[in-house]
């Protein structure tokens, strides 16, 4: 009886390898799985890393000179070099990978916005508040009433004589994905402008005598595509694979993602550096003269301007923005006082309403209305504190009072002979304003 019994139930033996055999490889799988798990979150920590690297090596003084309108004379390929030295010795990084393994995006934002409001006693900061994934940055803060403008500089890659703002690179041809995820640079701009704004005027609230902060940034977004560690063919599916084109994520590589926006050093407090800043054409409201318009500027061997002098280079009074809210005489000591205006005040043709001497012709009105002797006397002071400086003159229709901005050029006052009474301004021409206005005339050999 106990023989049939043995015979009837299943024997033991063997159960335990049937188990194994079973459970193995869901163990190895699972143990693979942690294995490759940590060797992503060990890149991914590793490319934020590589990121911060290089755009700190971005942002110091005298490594990217924006003060040229040519994307090669920017220097990115020493930022470029930088990110590729240091990925390389931490990440797999070899040109043998058939998959581009690796992108960078550089891009500069000039936000520059000094004072909130025209008194900072009445400005009420809060109304600069708005959300970072909310649209429309750029309409709601020119709609604000009581925001100051006129000593504004935003400048940023979506402009169209700024798109040497932002550099891609890639290891190889093609592209491992998009080349970044800023797709508004116009009001990733305008949510920093509203940030920085925010921010000076909750200082200003604390401190009168504080100066405004700028923020002028680079943004560097890094794309990496991470080998895995072992392939394993159950984790990884290849971008060329039948699993993949049914909508199974590419894990083989496992594609990454970062940015880093960080201020630039030069920029950080009340410094008009212009190789952090970059060309624009800040103009004082005076209509050239014929005589400026035709004198030829002289360079010596090494390039560098040789001086001439005009006796006169007035010709009027100009108004970017003929439909200006203030009287002639006020928005005329603003125009003054604050040249950015010929930058974020313009009303033109322009299709950036930005001033320059570029194919647009861009049109410029003569102020209405002629200002008193007690006004003309303040505007000689404030022209005063221009002395040793270069300031940009625009000349318009070959130097008549009106017309359209057909170049610019670039002088030196002589404060001694500046005599508006008597219309008459007397200056040194240096150059023409080439990078910053975009005057086709007169470069240096």
């Amino acid at each position: 009886m106990k023989k049939l019994i043995k015979r009837i139930l299943p024997s033991a033996k063997g159960q335990g390898f049937v188990e194994m055999t079973l459970i193995a490889p869901i163990l190895i799988f699972l143990f693979i799985g942690v294995f490759e798990l940590g060797w992503v979150l060990r890149g991914y920590l590793i490319l934020a890393n590589v990121n911060r690297e290089t755009v700190r090596f971005s942002v110091r003084p005298a490594y990217l000179n924006f003060y040229t309108r040519q994307r090669g004379g920017v220097g990115y390929d020493k930022a470029l070099g930088q990110m590729f030295a240091t990925l390389g010795e931490r990440l797999p990084f070899d040109e043998a990978i058939p998959q581009n393994n690796a992108l960078l995006t550089l891009s500069h934002f000039v936000i520059n916005t000094n004072l909130p409001c025209k008194d900072i006693n009445a400005c009420d900061c809060s109304t600069f508040n708005y959300a970072e994934d909310k649209p429309g940055a750029q309409e709601y803060y020119k709609s604000l009433p009581q925001v100051f403008t006129y000593d504004d500089i935003v400048l940023h890659p979506a402009l169209s004589d700024y798109n040497f703002f932002t550099y891609t690179t890639y290891t190889k041809a093609s592209s491992p994905g998009k080349p970044t995820r800023i797709t508004d640079p116009a009001d990733y701009a305008y949510h920093r402008v509203l940030e920085n704004i925010k921010f000076n005027c909750d200082l200003m609230k604390k401190s009168k005598t504080v100066l405004p902060s700028n923020n002028n940034l680079i943004v560097s977004e890094i794309y990496y595509n991470q080998p895995q560690l072992t392939h394993f063919p159950f984790l990884s599916v290849g971008e060329n694979t039948i699993a993949n084109r049914v909508g199974i994520p590419v894990t083989d590589p496992f594609p990454m993602y970062i940015n880093t926006a960080m201020r630039m050093i030069a920029s950080s407090r009340g410094n008009d550096n212009k190789a952090a800043i970059g060309p624009y054409c800040a103009a004082l409201p005076i209509a050239g003269t014929a005589a400026l318009n035709q004198a030829v500027p002289q360079f010596d061997a090494h390039g560098n301007p040789s001086p001439i002098y005009i006796d006169n280079i007035f010709n009027g009074w100009l108004a970017w923005n003929p439909s200006h809210p203030e009287s002639s005489a006020d928005y005329l000591r603003y125009e003054l006082k604050y040249t950015q205006m010929a930058v974020n005040d313009y009303k033109g043709d322009d299709p950036n309403d930005m001033l320059d001497a570029g194919s647009e012709l861009d049109p410029v009105a003569p102020l209405s209305g002629s200002p008193s002797a007690a006004d003309l006397k303040e505007f000689q002071e404030i022209l005063a504190t221009y002395a040793n400086r270069e300031v940009i003159i625009p000349i318009l229709s070959g130097g008549s009072s009106s017309g359209s901005m057909d170049g610019a050029a670039v002088v030196i006052l002589k404060t001694d002979e500046i005599d508006l009474a008597n219309n008459k301004i007397g200056a040194y021409l240096m150059k023409r304003a080439n990078d910053e206005c975009l005057d086709p005339l007169y470069r240096p050999e």
